[in-house]
Formats: C-alpha cells, structure tokens, sequence
C-alpha cells in the first residue's frame, strides 16, 4: 500500500479541468465512475457453483458544478451544440481532462474523459431567502473513462 509514516492523502480541493483543451474553472466535480456489472450464470446441473463473467463496462455521467458569472456564458454555449443535433456526428464528441492537483499545483492524477456531450444543462435555484452563490450544473455522457 502507498503512503509511509508522514505522507498524507492529496486533498481533494486543488483539481483543472479543461474541456476541449480549454481550462474552465468548476467548483465540484462527480461521476468519475466505471464500472462493470458481473455476469452469473449457471454450468450443468444442480450444487455447482455459479461461474461469474466481466460484463460491459458502463461509465456514469460526470457532473460539473460552478458559480455563475456575470457574462460567462460558456455552458450554455457548449447545452446549445447539443440542441442543434451537433453531437449526433460522432466526431463532434470531445474529450474532458480532470487533473488533481497537489499543494504546489503539480498534477498528482489525470482522469480522461473520453468522447463525452453534454445531455444536462441546470441553472441555479433561486432561493430570496438566501445569501449564497449561484450555482449551475452541467451532466456529461461519455464512452470512456482512462487514468493517469
């Protein structure tokens, strides 16, 4: 197992993500996922074990979250590719890097998100009884997820 006597986990707060190769900032990030559900199945006759068999692998969506800016208007652009049937042509998907990042800004681990569009666009919940930021939430589909 990594980590000796005086090394501590990599905090989860520093990350950059770029989509398309441009650095967009976020303030969370979720759906880092892959997984592959098992396959069971029974061979022969009764009291032998089930065998069990690697079924396809499925990523989750990733979410991304960031406060909304005056005159930023970036993700309702990226939303609008979508409903103008861009992402029908598989060679319009787009890659998403998530880099995490240490103390001193050195990547520690790249999560690649690989052929990925937008499906969900969500602007913030306006709420007059409340002093916080706006928030909207973009959801990506992708094929894909590699690390580094």
């Amino acid at each position: 197992m990594a980590g000796g006597s005086g090394s501590w986990p990599v905090a989860k707060y520093h990350f950059r993500v770029e989509i398309e190769g441009k650095t967009c900032s976020f303030q969370e990030v979720s759906g880092l996922q892959v997984e592959s559900p098992v396959i069971e199945y029974r061979v022969g006759g009764k009291n032998i074990p089930t065998a069990k068999l690697v079924g396809t692998a499925k990523t989750s969506n990733l979410v991304l979250k960031k406060g909304i800016f005056k005159d930023d208007k970036e993700l309702a652009k990226l939303f609008g590719r979508l409903l103008d049937n861009e992402f029908y042509d598989e060679n319009k998907k787009f890659n998403i890097t998530i880099h995490l990042l240490d103390e001193t800004g050195n990547i520690v681990m790249t999560w690649n998100v690989i052929r990925a569009y937008p499906v969900k666009l969500q602007g913030a919940d306006l709420k007059s009884t409340e002093n916080a930021a706006a928030v909207e939430m973009m959801e990506f589909a992708y094929e894909e997820l590699k690390t580094e």
